[in-house]
């Protein structure tokens, strides 16, 4: 019988033996799963030798749950023979633990605990084992002050070290933050006697190992659950949770088919969890982990790696399998170095732009992921909906530079045949050049002083005049700054984002607008040798200045947007800085003359002067946030730290915004739309009698047309506080 390889030390060398037997005893199951027979002593010997009894104890309990399920025998006197040294952990063994629905008990956590069925942990009487992992065991429970049915949670052993305590504990504190229909909700953390323990609600169902058992769901139904999820993993990303472990097991289906988010063991706090993670251990389960857990970076692991969790669990739904298979040892390997079959390849009935969406999930790199688990949220939502997605599938050069970048030996020994595929690449760049200008596409350098900003390219609404915040219209160029990316004739909103100092981010945002190309000068020109046409301008340049925040925001108040508000709108931003002080025609030392002489704040003139102090000018939903904030007693002055309020918001001057008005007209109405939907919504004027004309609309909107005269039009600036498009790294 030829044994199985033990884990690669440099992979698990680090890892606690309960993490080892975890690990082993997944790899077991699956490999069940999949309907092979595999021998209990082909694993055995995949853990360090003081956890190997234990390790026996709890495949024992797997594999006579499996046999039992194939009809056959399992009983005590049949491993004895098998394992004749192991005498007294079978004698031990209560096989009784595996009831008639095939739930195996935890024989490390019986021989290590005293908990009972009917016995009592404080207020709360326990039931029933429901389940058990390497952290502990789960109970149902009864709380009998509230007379509710709940979810208890206790450590494995009655006495824990100070590190194992915190561990357990910080599941608890990270689950009572989180405050989601699709995640587990924690009641309370509590204390027994010295024994510590979660309590949780109660979800009546299966998780989503044993619903998969049962059933295979259809595309859409495997979309609609991984969406939901992702739903519930970015409320936890913002409020600074990583899950770190996501599986089957770790995912509940109630009655009602909704999935629920549980067990956050190995949760890391993005702000402060550093010091509770060893770096090279292997953090997770690996037939779900990301590759940068695989490697044992886990120290690094940020919400792109719940992204890849979740992608490989929409891959076992599509296909009924993990996206990599075997011994712990070849599935590591397999999550760090190779790709996994596209799920058509198994499935041939799994939707190609579902396909798309997962691959996109689990890719290598954490770079070319989702770079958070709401855009691969509204990707699996466009899906559903029939419309088009926003992940795009791998070329063949790709596939191929992918290949040979995994493979250096092969890749060394056909040094030629690369050099010609650099020359075909670089040909067909410049067909992709060619073909990007015929479609009227145009290639853009954009550079940032200081150079190194990652950026974010957002298409302004030529209805609204707003940037367009769906995901799929937001251009996020990989690498930072200098780049070169392609766009079409537009008005941009592009933000740049750079670290500052003291780890703060310093933040750009600015309009540009990319007009048509235009003819070359005559004597700059190059005459096509074959139709005689002019070429026109190859590249256009957007300079950027990104100035510290320290030079920007003196003088403004700091103004947190309500959660509840960004929720309805994301084009807000969480916090913003607004001007204290709105700006009038006699605030300006040289304010522009328009065509008839007259000193006035056109809205160019607004634009131009809040851009000279790096600042831009609101949108109507962002004036009327800040409104509600200054209020509500809510906003900071940035020099002193104290609260402030926005002077004359409301019984000042009309200012400006960036919102076009969307005027609400019948086709017979053509003239009106025209005219009325070039205007632009002014905010702040209260007083209903003098307009100064001013008109107006039947929504109560006070609007203008953006070469207005009227001298009661202002302005006020405003700069985002935190980055909305860009996603630091």
């Amino acid at each position: 019988m030829n044994r199985a390889p033990q884990l690669d030390g440099s992979e698990s060398a680090k890892l606690p033996p309960t993490d080892q037997i975890d690990l082993v005893c997944d790899a077991f199951e699956d490999a069940w799963s999949r309907g092979e027979r595999p021998q209990i002593e082909d694993f055995l010997d995949r853990c360090d030798a003081p956890a190997k009894e234990l390790l026996l104890a709890e495949l024992l309990l797997v594999d006579r749950e499996f046999r039992i399920k194939r009809g056959e025998i399992a009983g005590r006197q049949d491993y004895q023979q098998r394992f004749p040294g192991y005498s007294t952990i079978i004698d031990a063994l209560e096989f009784a633990t595996i009831d008639d629905r095939g739930r195996k008990g935890s024989f490390a956590s019986r021989v290590q605990t005293t908990a009972t069925a009917g016995s009592k942990l404080a207020h709360f009487e326990l039931l029933e084992e429901i389940g058990s992992g390497a952290s502990g065991t789960v109970w149902k429970a009864r709380d009998t002050r509230l007379r509710r049915i709940v979810a208890v949670k206790m450590p494995r052993q009655e006495r824990l070290a100070i590190p194992e305590r915190e561990r357990f504990l910080r599941e608890g504190q990270a689950c009572a933050q989180l405050r989601h229909p699709n995640i587990v909700a924690v009641h309370e953390v509590g204390e027994d006697h010295g024994r510590v323990f979660i309590v949780a609600e109660f979800i009546e169902g299966l998780n989503l190992r044993q619903w998969l058992d049962q059933r295979r769901p259809k595309p859409r139904e495997a979309a609609e659950l991984a969406a939901q999820l992702a739903e519930a993993l970015h409320h936890a990303h913002e409020q600074g949770v990583i899950h770190r472990d996501l599986k089957p097991a770790n995912v509940l289906i109630d009655s009602d088919g909704r999935p629920h988010v549980t067990d956050f063991g190995l949760a890391k706090w993005t702000t402060d969890s550093a010091g509770m993670t060893v770096e090279g251990n292997i953090l997770g389960t690996p037939a779900y982990m990301s590759p940068e857990q695989a490697r044992g970076d886990a120290v690094h692991v940020d919400r792109r790696s719940d992204v890849y969790g979740l992608g490989a669990l929409l891959y076992e739904m599509l296909t009924g399998q993990p996206p990599f298979q075997g011994d712990v040892t070849a599935i590591v390997h397999q999550v760090i170095h190779d790709e996994p079959r596209p799920p058509r390849k198994i499935n041939s009935a799994a939707p190609r732009d579902l396909e798309t969406i997962c691959l996109k999930a689990i890719e290598k790199s954490p770079n070319r992921r989702y770079p958070t688990a709401q855009e691969m949220a509204v990707d699996l939502r466009r899906f559903l909906r029939g419309e088009p997605i926003i992940a795009r599938r791998i070329n063949v050069l790709e596939k191929s530079w992918r290949w040979l970048h995994r493979r250096p030996a092969i890749a060394a020994a056909i040094v030629l045949p690369l050099i010609v595929l650099a020359a075909a690449s670089a040909i067909i760049k410049s067909i992709n050049d060619d073909n990007y200008r015929q479609q009227g596409y145009q290639r853009v350098q954009i550079r940032t002083n200081p150079s190194g900003a990652r950026i974010a390219i957002v298409p302004i609404d030529k209805r609204t005049g707003e940037p367009n915040t769906h995901p799929g219209a937001v251009i996020r160029p990989s690498g930072k700054t200098p780049l070169t990316v392609y766009l079409q004739p537009n008005d941009y909103f592009i933000e740049a984002v750079i670290p500052g100092d003291g780890g703060a981010l310093d933040i750009a945002e600015v309009y540009q607008t990319l007009s048509p190309p235009e003819l070359l000068n005559r004597s700059l020109v190059q005459r096509n040798n074959f139709d005689g046409r002019e070429e026109r301008a190859r590249e256009v340049e957007f300079e950027i200045e990104i100035k510290p925040a320290a030079d920007v925001i003196p003088g403004m108040v700091a103004v947190p947007i309500d959660r509840e508000l960004r929720r309805a709108n994301p084009l807000l931003p969480a916090l913003i800085y607004v001007d204290r002080n709105e700006t009038s025609q006699r605030d300006l030392d040289t304010p522009p003359k328009n065509r008839d002489g007259d000193q006035f704040i056109d809205f160019e003139t607004a634009k131009i002067a809040v851009a000279a102090k790096s600042r831009r000018l609101p949108s109507a939903v962002e004036y009327d946030a800040i409104v509600k904030a200054a209020a509500d007693g809510q906003s900071k002055d940035f020099e002193s730290g104290a609260t402030a309020t926005v002077e004359d918001l409301i019984d000042g001057m009309a200012e400006w915004t960036t919102t076009k008005y969307d005027f609400p007209g019948q086709a017979s109405d053509r003239g009106n739309v025209g005219k009325l939907n070039g205007m632009r919504i002014l905010k702040g004027y209260g007083d209903p009698r003098n307009l100064f004309g001013l008109l107006r609309s039947a929504e109560g909107y006070l609007i203008a047309s953006p070469d207005s005269k009227s001298p009661i039009i202002g302005f006020r600036g405003v700069r985002t506080g935190r980055p909305r498009f860009v996603t630091p790294q």
